[in-house]
């Protein structure tokens, strides 16, 4: 049985450090994170660190890590209109911009360049993270 971090265990330092660092993450999604840096960010193992970000934001780190990604690509897409998708996908962290257009189409149900022609009908960036 996977451990889960309890409402008690939300309220240790190990707990904040990882909210802390969640905090900062938003601000830097285009690093290259891997697990492994990001456990070590926060002085954890993998499986505990895992732990504690399901528990404050309801999703793995990867899956966070790519929400936050995503909200950052959808913000810079309708910003920055004259920037190529490829160059949206780069600056946000991702590894290429064919898997930053399935993704951001999966999550949305636009392309890329689909949600830039709907910025004119819709303000303000979607609801992603």
């Amino acid at each position: 049985l996977e451990h889960q971090a309890g409402p008690d265990e939300l309220h240790t330092p190990s707990a904040r450090c990882v909210e802390l660092f969640l905090a900062e993450l938003a601000h830097a999604p285009h690093r290259p994170w891997t697990l492994d840096a990001m456990a070590a960010r926060c002085g954890l193992g993998r499986t505990r660190f895992v732990q504690y970000c399901r528990a404050l934001t309801g999703r793995s780190p990867t899956e966070h890590l790519t929400r936050l990604r995503l909200a950052a690509a959808d913000r810079l897409l309708l910003e920055a209109p004259a920037t190529s998708i490829a160059s949206v996908a780069q600056r946000c962290g991702f590894c290429s911009s064919q898997y930053f257009a399935t993704l951001y189409r999966r999550t949305t149900g636009l392309t890329p360049r689909e949600r830039r022609v709907a910025r004119s009908a819709a303000e303000g960036p979607l609801s992603i993270a």
